[in-house]
């Protein structure tokens, strides 16, 4: 019950007993069993493992386009960062989209177009709840990973998906159900986000690039206007949480001059932008990623298990993209003037406690099985951490710092202990110590900043960062 918030796609009612569940949903019982096993690696993966083996045996015997498995290939996408290397994180993601085709869930069921046979005709009748929930629930994951990753968008937003998500509301099986309707609207605006930057950054000029802060503009209106007519709490859904603050994140991402930055795009930024549009730009886009890491700071002692695969891949966009914008202030020419914003950022200070984080959260020592996903992305957070201080000297910290520090729990309603960006609230700018590059290239310095030994160095369209080991894309 304590991971079930966390990802609403895939209800399983408290009546249902552990014999019951095995008997009608075997392939969802093994996922949920993998899942909830976090406490016992080694029994997590032998059942992960197992679930693997469940999918090999019904692809080749079948039958493989079932409720059953499609519910559990997404129990076992939500929390993939706990198998690392037993399993393809795309392939799977295909493999249930491909279910959500075969099983025609992506559009409303009209019998007579295929159906050849009266009893089949009419056994087709309108969808389950739990097929309404594991279609919203594919298209999530599915366009999460490849706006985050800079992936193929291969299951693309359509208005069925919404109608089945008011159609739940309507209906009030799960008081989950009523939180659906916005995480598929929010994610329809990430996505309009993501092709609006890549359609503009696509145009080297001319009107499509021009029309990308107006495009801008209205998707944060939509998104302001949604975030304040929320119904709930929004301690009540920690999705629709972490997609205000990356939708924000997102928005921020265009530069003053109304192009995305990619790992290599941030040089135009030291060819004389306008100072007022460049704080502007940094002040937005630094408050937006500390808010997205305080989100999975605060995070009670112990709630670690409980976040998504999704969240960590968030959590490493923002801390990436927050590596990049402080070296960006920190330049010569920006120093001066973005010095407090490189103090509430302070991101050695943050660096750390994100390391401190994972490796308490972890059950392995230097050494042992790395079959612990938190041993993992310490490892990852040390990188980076290590790859900007041999750049970036120590920043003054304020008092601001202590944030991340704090064991309280996050307020019921973040947005309302947004911090100001004032640079009167803090020391002389001057402290913050210049940062200069040496013995690399211009075009070079920003895609190293990556900050991943295996990373491509032509993977320069990037919104946020490199590839991700952790969600189980181990090569073979």
């Amino acid at each position: 019950m304590r991971m079930s918030p966390h990802f609403p796609f895939v209800i399983v009612a408290e009546s249902v007993t552990i014999q019951g569940l095995v008997q009608d949903r075997p392939t969802l019982c093994v996922a949920i069993l993998a899942a909830a096993s976090h406490e016992d690696l080694k029994l997590q993966q032998i059942l992960g493992k197992l679930f693997n083996e469940i999918v090999l045996v019904k692809m080749i015997k079948g039958p493989f386009a079932t409720l059953d498995m499609l519910q559990g290939l997404l129990v076992h996408l939500a929390w993939a960062h706990f198998h690392q290397g037993t399993m393809k994180y795309t392939q799977h993601l295909s493999l249930a989209a491909s279910i959500i085709s075969d099983m025609r869930l992506d559009r409303p069921r009209v019998a007579s177009l295929w159906a050849l046979s009266r009893e089949s005709k009419h056994g087709s009748g309108e969808m389950t709840h739990d097929e309404m929930r594991a279609l919203a629930g594919t298209y999530y994951l599915s366009s999460s990973s490849a706006v985050l990753l800079q992936k193929s968008h291969h299951f693309r937003y359509s208005p069925f998906i919404l109608e089945c998500c008011h159609s739940l509301l309507s209906r009030g099986t799960a008081p989950s159900d009523r939180h659906l309707p916005y995480i598929i609207y929010l994610q329809k605006l990430t996505e309009e986000v993501d092709d609006a930057v890549i359609e503009a950054t696509g145009a080297m000029r001319g009107s499509r690039q021009d029309k990308l802060p107006a495009e801008l503009h209205r998707i944060r209106e939509r998104y302001t206007s949604t975030k304040s007519s929320l119904p709930f709490p929004l301690s009540e859904s920690p999705t629709i949480l972490l997609q205000l603050h990356v939708l924000d994140l997102l928005i921020c991402q265009p530069s003053p001059d109304g192009i995305s930055y990619g790992p290599n795009g941030f040089q135009s930024l030291q060819q004389g932008a306008d100072q007022s549009r460049l704080l502007d730009w940094l002040s937005q886009s630094m408050s937006a990623a500390k808010s997205l890491i305080s989100v999975i700071l605060l995070l009670p002692q112990g709630d670690e298990d409980t976040m998504p695969n999704i969240g960590w891949i968030m959590l490493y966009c923002a801390v990436s993209l927050s590596v990049r914008l402080d070296l960006v202030a920190a330049q010569p020419e920006n120093s001066q003037t973005a010095g407090h914003l490189r103090r509430i950022l302070d991101m050695p200070h943050t660096l750390r406690q994100i390391v401190l984080r994972m490796e308490s959260a972890s059950n392995s020592n230097p050494g042992d099985d790395e079959s612990d996903p938190y041993f993992g992305l310490a490892r990852r957070a040390r990188r980076i951490e290590m790859w900007y201080l041999e750049r970036c000297g120590p920043v003054e910290s304020p008092e601001v710092g202590s944030l991340f520090g704090s064991t309280e729990t996050s307020p019921s309603n973040p947005f309302t202990a947004d911090i100001g960006l004032t640079p009167s609230s803090f020391q002389d700018p001057g402290l913050v110590p210049s940062l200069q590059v040496t013995g690399e290239s211009d075009d070079t310095w920003m895609t190293n900043i990556l900050a991943d030994l295996e990373v491509d160095p032509g993977m320069e369209s990037l919104l946020f960062t490199g590839p991700f080991d952790f969600l189980g894309e181990r090569q073979q």
